[in-house]
């Protein structure tokens, strides 16, 4: 689909970033230059025979601010500079020549702290004395974008299949089947191919390469480089406290792959192949030896440590479901999903044929319910989740930077953000259960996605999510922000 350049009322605009050059240190550093158009232009580009529209006018305001950060990996800190969206400008000097350049521009109100609109582009190459224009397309907060895989073809209307793209930009490559995604500390982006038995590594400037598995499913043993390791295929990621990415296999295999030296140590190598892939494995990491799990099958979740599992959740007999029941007395009825809040410490787990989600006061071992009820009320946007009615939750997500949620129905291509004030809301899609693709540049809340797997936030408040039928990775733009 052809780019779009569209002026949104009280949040879209677009901006020019000119690059050229300053002699700063004789011809060693360029500068960026922001400009942004007379605002009585009205630009939109769309595919096909479609004519231009008008938008409504955004008005400048000299109390708005923008920031630009310019940043790539030859820049050991990011570049910033704030400036008055009425000034029409603003200049970072400095900027020294090389690729993988990648501008990000915000904007917000005059408290600097609510964000209105924000843009970003990826792959700038510069050399020295160069000039470029570059259109930085500004979108809302809540906005769905596509970050990795294809658009939709024409004929399936779902995202097209595939294994490609590594080395380039992530906007340009191909996934399949992405069932799991997790955002590491420095803002890199973890998602499975799991078709292709792959984990590939999205970073900050845009550029999408090669993590972990060789494609194939084989025999792992401790210090393999996770980049030839044959893992198969991968459900569930996650990101222990010290940086460093675990994943769970379809073999119930868990690995941690060393953040800095990208081998991998093998956690758990016990059970195989026993769970039911319409949950999937799943875990939720805590430290290097305390891990939590489910596989979907079993009415436990479980605990590895050094190596061995033990039942965590389970009945032992007594069998318990009230408020506060200790958790060796619970009954579970299909534990589908698993999430760790380290503060606390609690441990929260979807229990898809019971329609609740749980969590686990770690420091007494008791179970309460957080969302879901029996007869319960029908969703509306801000219920109270404690009496809204969920049928067959499979997913839920934590967001540890923003407090927030996330869960996922079974037969609904919807995503629930959870939010801090305990109110549910729709973060993305809609409540039908036939999946599809749509909506990107548009707001998620109307966008189409086909089985949502997986949902990972970054330190900025995006929210991405693997929308694993459409084997694409999708973002929603300031989605977890307050």
């Amino acid at each position: 689909m052809a780019a779009r350049n569209v002026f949104r009322g009280a949040a879209a605009l677009l901006l020019a970033l000119i690059l050229s050059s300053c002699s700063v240190v004789g011809d060693a550093t360029v500068s960026v230059r922001l400009h942004y158009p007379d605002d009585n232009s009205y630009i939109v580009i769309t595919a096909g025979s479609q004519a231009p529209a008008a938008r409504p006018r955004y008005a400048h305001d000299p109390g708005n601010r923008i920031l630009i950060r310019v940043l790539a990996p030859h820049i050991a800190v990011p570049i910033e500079s704030w400036f008055d969206r009425s000034e029409g400008r603003g200049d970072i000097a400095g900027i020294p020549p090389g690729t993988r350049i990648a501008v990000e521009v915000d904007e917000y109100d005059n408290t600097a702290t609510t964000l209105l609109g924000r843009g970003w582009s990826q792959g700038i190459a510069l050399s020295a004395g160069q000039y470029r224009e570059v259109p930085v397309m500004m979108y809302d907060r809540g906005t769905i974008v596509r970050v990795c895989g294809a658009a939709p073809d024409n004929v399936s209307g779902a995202g097209t299949s595939g294994d490609s793209g590594d080395d380039g930009l992530a906007a340009d490559a191909l996934l399949d089947n992405p069932l799991a995604v997790k955002v590491g500390p420095g803002d890199e982006v973890f998602v499975s191919s799991s078709q292709y038995n792959r984990v590939r590594k999205i970073d900050r400037y845009g550029y999408v390469s090669h993590y972990a598995g060789d494609g194939t499913i084989g025999t792992l043993s401790d210090g393999q480089p996770a980049a030839t390791a044959p893992i198969g295929a991968v459900y569930d990621l996650d990101i222990g406290p010290s940086g460093d990415l675990f994943l769970i296999t379809g073999d119930q295999q868990i690995v941690k792959i060393g953040r800095t030296t990208g081998l991998i140590s093998i956690k758990y190598d016990e059970q195989k192949g026993n769970f039911n892939i319409s949950a999937k494995p799943d875990l939720a990491v805590a430290n290097d030896n305390e891990i939590y799990y489910t596989n979907g099958m079993d009415p436990k979740v479980y605990l590895v440590q050094s190596g061995a599992r033990s039942d965590y959740v389970w009945d032992n007999g007594a069998s318990s479901t009230a408020e506060g029941a200790y958790v060796n007395t619970y009954p579970l009825l299909y534990p589908s999903s698993i999430t760790y809040k380290p503060s606390g410490p609690y441990l929260y787990f979807a229990e898809r044929d019971r329609g609740r989600i749980k969590s686990v006061s770690m420091g007494v071992g008791r179970i309460y319910t957080i969302a879901g009820a029996t007869p319960g009320t029908a969703f509306s946007e801000g219920i109270d989740p404690t009496v809204m009615t969920l049928s067959w939750p499979v997913m839920i997500e934590g967001d540890q930077i923003f407090g927030n949620y996330f869960i996922r129905e079974r037969y609904v291509q919807r995503v629930f953000i959870y939010r801090p004030t305990n109110s549910v809301y729709t973060l993305a899609g809609s409540d039908t259960p036939t999946g599809g693709y749509s909506g990107d540049g548009s707001a998620a809340t109307s966008a189409a996605l086909n089985n949502p797997s997986a949902v990972a936030v970054d330190s900025r408040g995006n929210v991405y999510i693997a929308d694993s039928g459409n084997h694409a990775l999708r973002m929603v733009i300031g989605g977890a922000l307050p």
